[in-house]
């Protein structure tokens, strides 16, 4: 690959990029629009067999996900990975239409495309894309093959992608990296290598009427709460033992494999993330749970799992009455899991917990279930990620653990492959109003994964 070739090409042909970006990001998928999760998710197929691939559009839950590969006829593949779906625009703070990808001058004089789907995920997905249609058009038959994985359930906890992993194993026997592509940069402006996920559980606790009371079967007029028990406030206290007046949650064993490492410094962790705080408090919250300094606030964030109640519901009423004794309730709630958490272990404790407090008809379904992702920061492609940040003269900024959760260990664990989360550009607001992404940075961004590429290629010849 001649990579000085490529980056020309980037730059002559950028005007075509955005608006290639842009035709994706105007695409409102939210999930409630099925319509157009299945036409974006034909645009990407389409994307692929353009560029001389094949790909497939599968059915592994609620909603599709995208398979593909562009075959080189090399022994060994790298699998490029990212998801589709999008977090709904909300808020009535938009500055611009959610779904427009409208350029406008952001505060400092940059220029940005604001769009739901832009910093997270769409845009780093298609600029991706750009760049492999770019290297292709210049004719170079790759030493490697890109194999393709794009699911639109991630805000569900992604079961489509463990799912699609273990029943098509054999199609992923010769990858051995992953590569994830993410706009790294932050505000400081230098890029951070993330080398770790939190796990996930989702749980549902559901509570119905029976032997220690409450209706059964079927829901009752609200006036028989004078005889009869709601299986709502039994729900509800038996969640009030769970956690304390400051949600530490107070399960035996909860905290057992949590390690608290005072030093950010030496977890990787700069200063320069502790924007977020500042964000936070601007945005959306007037205090947290723990009054400390904005570092140990910090350490807290990363550090420590979650168990958070997401939803609680009744089973529904006829239309015509509002005023009923529910003859069952349901709360959904969300673990997340830190490094050494064994998600199954930490289910039975929940049950355990349960039946301790006298509350074992209090039934327990488990519909998501995986433990945190971590790499070393010598795994050779974090080493050529790494060194494609020092090409482009940044300085990297290594995270060892982070906030959110990814099944990332179905790919270590399944296929043994390593994974790299990286790229250059900068985006910001992905999960709230006014998402936007820098034009410089979207084009430093296909930069660097031009760059990443020809070196995982020299490293494929080499091995």
């Amino acid at each position: 690959m001649n990579l000085q070739k490529v980056y020309k090409k980037i730059d002559e042909k950028f005007d075509e990029h955005l608006e290639q970006i842009a035709e994706y990001v105007r695409v409102d998928n939210r999930i409630t629009n099925i319509e157009n999760v299945f036409a974006l998710t034909r645009m990407l197929k389409k994307e692929i067999e353009e560029m001389g691939g094949r790909a497939s559009i599968m059915d592994y839950g609620e909603l599709p996900i995208i398979f593909g590969e562009i075959n080189f006829g090399a022994d060994s593949s790298l699998l490029i990975y990212k998801n589709y779906d999008i977090i709904p625009p909300l808020s009535p703070r938009w500055k611009v239409h959610p779904f427009s990808a409208q350029i406008i001058t952001a505060e400092g004089g940059e220029k940005v495309i604001m769009s739901r789907g832009i910093s997270e995920p769409k845009g780093p997905l298609i600029a991706t894309l750009n760049v492999l249609r770019t290297v292709i058009e210049e004719g170079k038959k790759l030493p490697v093959n890109i194999k393709f994985i794009s699911d639109g359930d991630r805000q569900l906890g992604s079961p489509s992608l463990t799912k699609l992993i273990s029943d098509r194993k054999k199609d992923f026997l010769d990858i051995k990296t992953v590569f994830v592509p993410k706009f790294s940069q932050s505000e400081s402006g230098n890029p951070i290598l993330l080398l770790g996920v939190k796990g996930l559980i989702l749980i549902e606790m559901i509570c119905s009427g029976g032997a220690w009371g409450g209706p059964i079967g079927e829901s009752l007029h609200s006036s028989n709460a004078s005889w009869i028990k709601s299986p709502v406030w039994r729900l509800i206290k038996a969640l009030s033992t769970m956690v304390d007046e400051n949600e530490k949650v107070l399960i035996k064993g909860f905290y057992d494999e949590v390690v608290d490492v005072i030093d950010l410094e030496e977890r990787g962790i700069k200063s320069g993330k502790l924007e977020i705080i500042d964000f936070m408090r601007k945005q959306h919250a007037v205090r947290f749970k723990w009054n400390l300094p904005d570092e140990d606030l910090f350490r807290k964030h990363i550090l420590t799992p979650t168990f958070n109640i997401s939803n609680i519901l009744v089973r529904p009423p006829a239309y015509w009455s509002k005023l009923i004794l529910p003859s069952e309730a349901r709360a959904s709630i969300d673990i997340r899991l830190v490094p050494d958490m064994e998600p199954s272990r930490i289910i039975e404790a929940v049950r355990d917990h349960l039946r301790e407090h006298g509350y074992d008809d209090i039934e327990v379904v488990t519909h998501i279930q995986y433990p945190a992702w971590s790499t070393d920061s010598d795994d050779p492609a974090v080493r050529i990620i790494k060194d494609v940040y020092k090409d482009f003269g940044f300085d990297v900024e290594i995270h060892y653990s982070s906030t959110w959760s990814f099944p990332f260990y179905a790919f270590q664990k399944e296929l043994g492959a390593s994974l790299v989360v990286g790229g250059l550009g900068r985006g910001g607001k992905a999960f709230s109003f006014n998402e936007y992404a820098t034009l410089d940075g979207i084009k430093l961004f296909e930069k660097s994964v031009a760059c990443f590429l020809d070196r995982f290629c020299k490293t494929a010849l080499r091995d």
